[in-house]
């Protein structure tokens, strides 16, 4: 499973607008030692609009 890395909203495919969106995810869905943390951060930047 990958991160999803290109926004379907072009005035959101940049860098700033990545890093923003991950690191709410990440602050929403700490990391866990199971490793589940990765599934709900991709889903957390899929809601974003980044595919």
């Amino acid at each position: 499973m990958s991160m999803p890395t290109e926004n379907q909203d072009p005035a959101k495919n940049n860098r700033a607008t990545y890093n923003k969106d991950l690191k709410e995810c990440k602050e929403d869905y700490p990391e866990v030692g199971s490793g589940v943390h990765i599934r709900q951060w991709v889903n957390c930047m899929k809601l974003k609009g980044w595919k």
